[in-house]
């Protein structure tokens, strides 16, 4: 599938604007951990002309990519899911794929499991083929996120909470920017090093604060936790980090749906093989 799109808006575009978005909603985190998603090939920060997509990367892929000027390829498998030991241009099929790629310019990205395991991903895309109803994750991947704690003076807890929530945090399933907040009192005593943003060095302050709560995916939580340092009036920030064995909302392994009318098993396999226009199953 290839896609050219001769607006300026797509001119002013690279390659990383496209594997940004797609990160965003299929996380190379979540991937099998065998699996090698992501950049395969060249550089992400090369400027878009146009994309083609396909299933794998083969001989005939490279040279339609090189045919219609695409110098992106997406593919759903990697490329290089086994590791190479060598590049031999002249007798290995891939290492003359990689070496085309290379002289035409041409950036290879693979998104797989990652992308099966997100929702609205390629499980999701089958069942809607399918005009299932009421879809859900067969199982939902666990153990994968923890919850931030983090005490917040009241005048700055807008700008804390935005900062967490804008680098991915606080996502429960459908909704965003999810957060629990409470109203207590912090105490602290600076050194005579210390830099207090209220109140005085050496001397024991109480400040109003919010506790601020917020779900991560453990993945985030770098960013996040700098994100918020960063935000954060504090010298020294107080956060609390507690790992969680929750079910993640947000991915997970296959998909369960309900036909809208019941139909036996023959019947459901004739009716999968006309809806994916698939001759054998």
């Amino acid at each position: 599938m290839h896609f050219n799109y001769r607006g300026a808006f797509f001119f002013d575009m690279l390659c990383k604007d496209v594997t940004y978005y797609l990160e965003s909603w299929a996380p190379k985190e979540i991937a099998w951990e065998r699996d090698n998603v992501g950049l395969q090939v060249g550089t992400e920060n090369r400027r878009l002309k146009n994309i083609l997509l396909s299933l794998d990367l083969t001989t005939s892929v490279v040279d339609e990519a090189i045919n219609r000027n695409c110098n992106l390829i997406i593919t759903h498998h990697s490329a290089l899911f086994y590791p190479l030991h060598k590049i031999d241009t002249e007798n290995d099929r891939t290492s003359k794929m990689i070496e085309r790629l290379l002289k035409n310019n041409i950036t290879l990205y693979s998104t797989h499991t990652n992308l099966d395991m997100a929702k609205g991903g390629v499980s999701f895309q089958l069942a809607n083929k399918l005009k299932l109803q009421n879809l859900n994750f067969l199982k939902n991947l666990a153990g994968n996120q923890v919850k931030l704690v983090v005490f917040v003076p009241a005048t700055q807890l807008n700008q804390v909470a935005d900062a967490i929530h804008s680098h991915g945090g606080g996502i429960i399933g459908d909704y965003s920017h999810c957060s629990f907040r409470t109203d207590g009192t912090g105490t602290f005593m600076g050194s005579v090093s210390s830099n207090p943003t209220i109140g005085k060095k050496g001397k024991l302050e109480k400040a109003e604060e919010i506790k601020l709560e917020i779900i991560v995916d453990s993945f985030r939580l770098s960013k996040v936790i700098s994100a918020m340092k960063h935000a954060h009036p504090y010298e020294e920030v107080a956060y609390d980090l507690y790992p969680l064995k929750n079910e993640n909302e947000n991915y997970g392994l296959g998909v369960v749906g309900e036909l809208s009318t019941p139909m036996t098993a023959n019947n459901f396999l004739m009716y999968v093989t006309t809806s994916l226009k698939i001759k054998n199953l």
